[in-house]
């Protein structure tokens, strides 16, 4: 079992699987077959790209109930887990490429600026017209802004990020506006914290 599969298994069993309950295969797709039913494939991110094989391919469809979780090999959490059902067949080329360009990037993998153009499309569309440099960086801010607003530690964050050094997750508490703060500060000062425990007296 290489890291990003040792990986897979520890997130697994973090979210109530057991020893028993997970069966690992080595030399065939899916990764990991469970006892519920469902079975995983695990890919790791490599230069922005994620490669599928069209053998892969054709035994993970085969599967009732599969997924393919994806890493980077320093967040303890998947990037991304989609289920395989939610693939469309035609857009699978036999370049390996699951996720690819369009027009005359067809044949290539889909790059950054590509992310960026779609999340920044469907980011319009949800009707935002806030910060004009708007794409998944805003999305990756207001995750890390919001942890930290609902009391979320900086170690954890760090890790969900895999961010390599704590003091670029910290980085993230320079984003509260003066309300968060005070908000915070109410609901976490221990008096207050009694205060709201206390029977509420008609």
């Amino acid at each position: 079992m290489n890291k990003t599969e040792q990986l897979a298994k520890e997130w697994l069993m973090r979210h109530g699987y057991t020893e028993d309950d997970i069966i690992f295969q080595s030399a065939t797709s899916p990764d990991f077959i469970l006892s519920d039913g469902k079975s995983i494939e695990v890919k790791k991110v490599n230069n922005h790209t994620l490669a599928i094989y069209q053998s892969q391919w054709e035994q993970l469809q085969a599967q009732a109930d599969c997924s393919i979780a994806i890493f980077n090999n320093i967040s303890i959490e998947p990037l991304a887990v989609i289920s395989v059902c939610e693939i469309n067949p035609p857009l699978f080329k036999k370049n390996g490429y699951v996720f690819h360009g369009t027009g005359k990037y067809k044949n290539f993998p889909l790059k950054e600026t590509g992310i960026y153009k779609l999340v920044s499309k469907y980011i319009r569309l949800a009707g935002y017209l806030g910060d004009k440099q708007f794409g998944p960086q805003l999305i990756r801010r207001s995750f890390g802004r919001f942890w930290f607003k609902d009391g979320g530690d900086p170690k954890s964050l760090q890790l969900i990020y895999g961010h390599s050094s704590l003091i670029t997750t910290l980085k993230y508490y320079a984003a509260f506006q003066a309300e968060d703060v005070q908000e915070i500060h109410k609901k976490h000062t221990p008096g207050r914290v009694f205060e709201n425990s206390l029977p509420q007296v008609e």
